[in-house]
């Protein structure tokens, strides 16, 4: 069984937005080593940039941070509203989540 350790800052889709934030910056530069635009100007519009950038990068990092829990919740509710799941099941469960959760360790089943 293969451990590895859960960093959403690693993810496919935040690796994607580190290169989509770096292909639009050396553009910009571009632009404006081909065209004469105050410092100011060019200044505003990176921090522009920056600052949509890291919202998104907070908003993947929240997002996939809280996509465990949320699916935690939503077996727990399952669990709850389903007579028919029996008790090992129930604790089976809540014991490997609760060591997911506290080592920060994804088994390689997903």
């Amino acid at each position: 069984m293969e451990i590895t350790v859960d960093n959403p800052i690693n993810k496919v889709d935040s690796k994607a937005l580190d290169n989509a934030y770096k292909v639009i910056l050396e553009a910009l530069n571009e632009i404006v080593k081909k065209n004469d635009h105050p410092d100011d100007e060019v200044e505003y519009v990176t921090d522009l940039i920056k600052e949509a950038y890291l919202r998104r990068k907070s908003n993947l990092f929240i997002k996939n941070y809280t996509d465990d829990f949320s699916h935690y919740l939503k077996h727990a509710l399952h669990f709850a509203l389903n007579q028919e799941s029996t008790e090992s099941q129930i604790r089976d469960y809540a014991k490997l989540s609760y060591y997911k959760r506290k080592k920060h360790l994804v088994a390689s089943d997903r």
